[in-house]
């Protein structure tokens, strides 16, 4: 290029193109040392393990190696309609180091593994690409082994289990024995995944558990779980989770408070155990182990000499199951029993074998459609009554006044007055004065206030607080906007499922307590509709009862603990039915009549919907029926079980939106309550 005077002649193309190069370089240089001070690690929880519509957690280490930063951690999955977790935004001090989970729930498979971002303040994000995902098919089992002693049940790892989880059998509870032709299960066999955990990976809330059928727990040292990790074991349990306790060799660290309070036995002490070549066979040998009492209402699932070696007890809508070997004595480890031990269905047991169904509720799997790809109960809150259209009688006589007004009546009054000049007034303050009044009648009948309705199945135990749910939340909206949304407690929020939600936009989740949604899009007078998951936590039972009398005309007293109504009770023994009515907090009921049913039941059978409630909640009470599916009571009921069913009015979840109350909150639950074996 020719020069003069010192200077460089270009042309402006090629000038606007090296002040842009120049610009993104000022911005590099700028960024660049504050990112590269920020070190990033995750390690995806259950070695990577995730299931469609499960919630799946990492734990993710951001390391600062400058200044004081304030930084963040999102995930995106691109299967997931670019929907992020995230965590919350943090100072992170100079030479510190924040370990967090972070977990995210997942929509849909692929084979795109989940991309990682930080976000550092002055700087351009940093992205990092996970682990592929390890999917698990609906009918494979995922069983968690964790602390020393767990690692036994390694020996069934990649075994094909007897009856893959999705088989008539595997849902019944072993009676009666239906789902087999011939001696050969219906439904093709699952294969057994084992994932070997360490203590320090086990997730800190039940959402990093969610993907897992069973988890076996050995030789845990007291002290070695925080809190954290236990009350995530423990709400795991009560959503329906199966967790197996190992005995080992030390009695002391099974007296905690936390297995004291899981556990189906108290616990004695130490002692030797005879080891069958099978359950029908005499001792092959000894192993040392534990020496227990069950505790009322724990089934003992097997005796060898005097000694029971395994017991079971409900726990919420979980179970938890004792063994008291010790799987790491040498000769449990060389016994040629082993595999067989663990693979055997427990006749006995409410599901079969030492690993029932699944880690998650039957009732809460079926409320949520997930096993036939019905919607489940994601629309019930639809059918609330601030989402009724106005009355045809209401939009005819309005038409009419309108068309009146507009022709026959103007035309009148501008002859009469001798101003016909005027139409050109008289026709646009018509039509204006209407749209105004249709504008006021809408805001009179939809309210300038945000509505949330609540709605969902509950399922608990009988005289045990907490109570696991599975629910969706509808949120009416006055206007279009982006709102904040938050629920207290130990509550998750999910995108409802089903093909019209996945090309709808999400906000930020962010996990934790509380839940919070961030910029959470919604129209004018239409509901936006969120999944709902947790636990219901309380000092008291929702009901507290007995069960006494002759075993084929037993008497069932029951109270509401709780401070909601509860309506249309009826309890299921076996085959019969009784019925109790509402119950109000507070009050009790009795059931000595009985009437017989044919087996399996059905719930619209049983549940009548109530009547006039106080925000029409009854209206929610049929579709909820429809999407809780009436076969539930077939795997819920069965003989030798008392179980509590009916409706639940009032909102549980304390739903904020933009950190405010709303103007109305409604809720519809139908609960299912399990009550011991009878006789």
């Amino acid at each position: 290029m020719a020069t003069r005077f010192g200077f460089i002649r270009m042309s402006p193309g090629r000038i606007r193109e090296s002040f842009l190069a120049a610009f993104s370089l000022a911005l590099l240089l700028a960024g660049g040392p504050v990112a590269a001070q920020i070190g990033f690690q995750v390690e995806p929880g259950l070695s990577a393990y995730a299931r469609v519509r499960r919630w799946s957690g990492a734990r993710v280490e951001v390391t600062n190696g400058g200044p004081p930063q304030r930084v963040a951690v999102s995930v995106v999955r691109d299967h997931d309609r670019g929907l992020v977790h995230r965590l919350p935004e943090r100072l992170l001090p100079s030479g510190s180091v924040r370990r967090e989970w972070l977990y995210s729930f997942i929509e849909r498979d692929a084979f795109n593994p989940p991309r990682y971002r930080v976000h550092v303040e002055r700087s351009t994000p940093q992205e990092f690409t996970a682990p592929p995902v390890r999917w698990v098919p609906d009918r494979d089992w995922l069983v968690v082994a964790i602390g020393p002693g767990s690692e036994a049940v390694l020996t069934i790892a990649n075994v094909w289990a007897p009856l893959g989880r999705g088989s008539e059998e595997s849902m019944t509870g072993g009676y009666p024995r239906r789902g087999m032709t011939r001696g050969r299960p219906v439904a093709p066999s699952g294969v057994i995944h084992v994932v070997p955990l360490p203590v320090e990976l086990v997730p800190d809330r039940w959402l990093g558990l969610d993907v897992a059928d069973a988890i076996v727990l050995g030789a845990i040292a007291p002290g070695e779980l925080t809190p954290e990790q236990e009350g995530a074991i423990r709400d795991w349990v009560l959503r329906g989770g199966h967790l197996v306790v190992l005995g080992g060799h030390d009695a002391t660290r099974l007296k905690t408070s936390f297995f004291a309070e899981l556990l189906p036995v108290t616990v004695v002490g130490t002692t030797s155990l005879a080891l069958p070549g099978s359950w029908r066979d005499g001792p092959r040998g000894w192993a040392p182990g534990i020496a227990t009492l069950p505790k009322p209402g724990a089934e003992v699932l097997r005796v060898v000499g005097n000694e029971p070696i395994a017991a079971y007890a409900r726990y919420g809508a979980g179970r938890v199951t004792f063994v008291a070997y010790d799987p790491q004595a040498p000769t449990f480890a060389t016994w040629p029993g082993a595999r067989a031990f663990w693979l055997e269905r427990l006749d006995v047991a409410p599901a079969p074998g030492i690993f029932p169904r699944a880690g998650h509720s039957i009732v809460l799997d079926r409320a949520a459609g997930e096993r036939d790809g019905r919607e489940g109960i994601g629309t019930v809150p639809l059918a609330a009554r601030v989402m009724d259209p106005p009355p045809v009688g209401l939009v005819a006589l309005f038409l009419a006044a309108y068309f009146l007004c507009l022709g026959p009546l103007n035309q009148y009054l501008l002859r009469r007055w001798d101003r016909r000049d005027l139409a050109w007034l008289s026709l646009p303050a018509i039509v204006g004065f209407f749209a105004l009044l249709a504008l006021g009648v809408a805001y009179a009948s939809r309210g300038m206030g945000w509505s949330v309705v609540q709605t969902g199945v509950i399922e608990g135990e009988l005289n045990r607080p907490g109570l696991a749910y599975t629910g969706a939340i509808g949120i009416f909206s006055p206007r279009p906007t982006r709102c904040r949304v938050t629920v207290d407690g130990r509550h998750a929020l999910n995108p409802p499922g089903g093909e019209p939600a996945l090309h709808q936009p999400a906000g930020e989740f962010v996990p934790g307590d509380p839940f919070v949604i961030e910029g959470l899009p919604t129209e004018q007078w239409g509901m936006t509709l969120l999944g709902s998951q947790g636990i219901l936590a309380g000092e008291r039972p929702l009901l507290r009862g007995s069960i006494e009398g002759h075993p084929d005309r037993p008497v069932v007293s029951l109270t509401n603990e709780s401070s909601y109504s509860l309506r249309n009770v009826a309890v299921i023994v076996g085959s019969e039915i009784g019925f109790v009515g509402d119950l109000r907090p507070g009050h009790s009921g009795r059931v000595e009549s009985w009437q017989p049913r044919v087996f399996p039941l059905q719930l619209r059978e049983i549940l009548q919907p109530p009547l006039r409630l106080a925000h029409g909640e009854e209206r929610l009470a049929r579709p909820l029926l429809h999407a809780a599916d009436a076969t539930i009571m077939r795997d819920v009921a069965g003989p030798f079980r008392v179980t509590i069913v009916g409706w639940l009015e009032g909102a549980p979840l304390d739903v904020r939106i933009g950190g405010r109350a709303p103007r109305e909150s409604a809720g519809l639950y139908l609960f299912v309550c399990h009550g011991p074996r009878w006789p």
